[in-house]
Formats: C-alpha cells, structure tokens, sequence
C-alpha cells in the first residue's frame, strides 16, 4: 500500500507544481507576442492545375493561404473549410497573381503554386486597389507614417540564441537611407520596439512577422528557422530578414519588384539588402 500512495502523493506535487515550473523556464518575455503557433502550409505544387469547378483535397489550404496573407476576406465567406475551387477562390487568386505580376488565370498553375511554397514574410500583402497613385513596385501601410518627432525609435532585443549584429545592421541600413535614426535600449519600458524569437509555423514557411505601432511594436523572427550570416545553402541570413521586417515598422508594405528588399519571398542561401525601390519607397512616405 506504501508504494501505491507514495506513488499518488508524487502525481500530484507534479500536478501541483507544473503550471509554475512551465511559467518559471518560459524563454519568451511576455509581453512580445503573439507566439500562436501557425499552421505551415507547406508545397502547393502537388495542387498544380487546379481551376474553378474543381474539388481536390487540399484547396481548403490555398483559401486559408490566400486568407493569411490579405487576399480572400472569411467574414462573409462560409467555404472556407470545403475543397471546392469556388468563384471567391478564382478571385482571390487573380488578386495575388495580378499582385506578383504572375499571369492572371485565376488557376493554380505551375509558377503561382511555386511561389506559394517558398518562405516569406508573415506580414500580409495590402495590394493597391485601382485607385491608387502610389509607385507600381512599392506600397505604404497607410495607417503607419511616423510623426516628424518620433522618428528616434527606441528597441530592445531580447536574449536569443542568434547574434545581434544582423539585426543591429538592418537599423543601420535604415537610418542611412532615411531620415530615421534608432537607438537599442535595456530597459523595456523605454522600448517602442520589441524584438525576439519564438515558434511559429517550423522551418521554412513564415521566417518573420511584424506588427507596426508607434508605442508598442514587435518583430518576431521563427526560432525553428535555419538563421545564419550571409549566404550559407541551406539557411537563411538573419540580417536581410531583419532589414525586411524593419521596413515593416516603419510604413513600407511589400513591394511588387522581385529585387526589392521589401519583396515578401526569399529563398535560402540568399542575401538581399536595401534596393533602389526601397529607398523610393521611404523617401516618398516621408518627403
């Protein structure tokens, strides 16, 4: 009888105690967030072909794809969940390939479900509507352009297991092209800028997401990623996604121009910095 209740006492310390000791080895600070792990959506290439009137297993992923990153809206959509390659899933895919200046089809055809499958930023696409005046390449976050006297942005970079000098250089690609100048800080409360790593979709899908704001903003790097410096096969260069990121934060969507740092995609073993459509971009938001 001993054993067996000695057995439960311990059952239930361990129940007791794992809530805390859970919160107490947490790598993540609080309040930078949100970590919800996303869904990876892995290859489209096996959806190859599909069109409108078709129903193949898997098309509910290319509407939640085409949903995540700006382009078909769930409000008022009930399909969402059905393999049916519906009107609303022709449009929307119209959209994105108007938007990467891919052949309108509005089928899953062989370049779209490549691009579809390769790793990008998880800030989503605000194509321009017909409208617009802006530049075809570049395109503002309209909700986010600095005031005159904000533009020192205090961050903070919390302990990871990636060097900070990438990150340190992306600020200082920034403040060269622009009127911005950025300053690192170890007191969070002096922070208008958060950056850290944590789990996201697992490697190869979403590398980075940002959320812009002018008291409270955050850049969260996928900790499952293969980071690296430079252009390594294999890895991805944590200076040219942090770059990326930061033109989040400071008002630029992405770009339309493949060669642009501001362009959502980039494969591994891959370096990019800032390009002349990046520099317009900046400099017309804040000229």
């Amino acid at each position: 009888m001993a054993p067996r209740v000695s057995l439960l006492l311990s059952f239930i310390l361990s129940s007791l105690l794992l809530p805390f000791l859970s919160q107490a080895t947490s790598s993540g600070p609080s309040r930078v967030g949100p970590f919800g792990h996303l869904q990876s959506f892995g290859s489209f290439n096996h959806l190859e072909g599909s069109k409108k009137g078709d129903k193949r297993e898997g098309i509910q992923k290319v509407k939640q794809y085409l949903q995540r990153y700006g382009y078909l809206s769930s409000t008022h959509y009930s399909q969402m969940g059905s393999d049916d390659f519906d009107d609303a899933l022709e449009s929307s895919l119209k959209a994105f390939q108007t938007f990467y200046r891919l052949n309108s089809t509005g089928t899953l055809d062989g370049p779209t479900a490549t691009l579809m499958s390769r790793p990008r930023c998880g800030f989503p696409d605000h194509p321009p509507n017909s409208n617009s005046t802006i530049n075809p390449n570049y395109v503002y976050i309209q909700r986010i352009k600095w005031p005159r006297d904000q533009m020192d942005i205090h961050y903070i970079v919390f302990p990871g297991s990636q060097p900070e000098q990438p990150i340190t250089n992306g600020f200082d690609a920034w403040a060269a092209v622009s009127d911005f100048t950025f300053e690192r800080v170890r007191d969070e409360s002096r922070a208008v800028l958060r950056i850290t790593f944590g789990p996201r979709d697992g490697p190869g899908g979403t590398l980075g997401t940002a959320h812009p704001s002018y008291t409270d903003a955050t850049i969260i790097f996928d900790e499952t990623d293969p980071w690296t410096v430079g252009a390594v096969p294999g890895s991805f260069d944590l200076e040219s996604i942090a770059t990326h990121e930061i033109g989040h934060i400071l008002g630029l969507d992405h770009s339309q121009f493949e060669e642009a740092l501001m362009y959502a995609y980039i494969g591994d073993g891959i370096t990019k910095r800032i390009a002349q459509d990046d520099i317009d971009g900046i400099t017309s938001r804040y000229s």
